[in-house]
């Protein structure tokens, strides 16, 4: 599993590349809705870890596949989800001494892969 500081490290790895990818987000929203990143960048890891550890990894795609519904009904694109866990992914392969790490970064690029066929296919 991950430690706090991997997680943290992760969470604002994640959000420095929403930042730079789109700095028009910076513009559109306040704090409290940026802060909406982190808070559901960890969301995202905290269902990845319970897939891991219940070696079940129906659990994550069922939350990607629910998380995508909820995002695209608000307007929210799927492209989006994809960045965020594409980051997600890059930010963990930066981290070191992550066991499972083979675990987290199959599970991501299966739902990044799902996310990409459904939207292009």
């Amino acid at each position: 599993m991950l430690s706090y500081q991997q997680r943290e490290m992760i969470v604002e790895y994640v959000f420095d590349q929403f930042m730079i990818t789109y700095p028009e987000l910076s513009v559109m929203y306040d704090e409290e809705r940026l802060a909406h990143i982190k808070k559901d960048t960890y969301h995202h890891l905290d269902h990845l870890e319970s897939a891991i550890s219940a070696g079940m990894k129906s659990i994550y795609f069922d939350y990607i596949q629910w998380t995508d519904r909820v995002l695209t009904s608000r307007g929210i694109g799927t492209e989006l989800l994809v960045d965020c866990l594409k980051w997600m992914e890059k930010g963990i392969t930066l981290e070191k001494d992550i066991e499972n790490l083979y675990q987290y970064q199959s599970m991501l690029k299966e739902s990044i892969s799902y996310l990409k066929e459904r939207t292009t296919g």
